[in-house]
């Protein structure tokens, strides 16, 4: 095995255990806050935090099967977490709309950094370089 193919390796198995976490945060803060969801605003926040934790369980099956991350799925996880990050100050902290975007700016910045690792993970090893053990 080439340092090319543990490097996908590498990144493939990091940004599963990150997707996993991204999934896990938005079961749990769906979970934990439809309860609570007394005005339509939460409500789409707390949809927006379930279809993310959806969204990512896909994308680590896709991982785990091998197969390559369609760029419409890659664009619904990331617009989901930019929806619940901007939404989330605003909703349940009260705070101002430009941290609430500043806040999802960044939920995003950071979903697409995982989605690069993702994609870089996904990239195809030649059976030639892979050996067994």
């Amino acid at each position: 095995m080439n340092a090319m193919n543990v490097r996908t390796y590498i990144s493939r198995y990091v940004s599963i255990v990150l997707l996993l976490l991204l999934a896990w945060s938005g079961f749990t803060g769906w979970w934990n806050q439809w309860i609570h969801s007394d005005t339509i605003y939460r409500q789409i926040q707390s949809t927006a935090q379930l279809l993310f934790g959806v969204l990512s369980g896909v994308v680590v099956i896709l991982l785990l099967l091998k197969r390559s991350l369609p760029i419409a799925l890659e664009g619904a996880l990331v617009l989901c977490i930019f929806l619940a990050g901007t939404m989330a100050p605003v909703v349940w902290g009260r705070q101002g709309i430009f941290v609430g975007l500043l806040a999802g700016a960044l939920s995003a910045l950071i979903a697409a950094g995982t989605l690069w690792l993702a994609r870089r993970g996904s990239r195809s090893i030649t059976p030639n370089e892979e050996q067994p053990g």
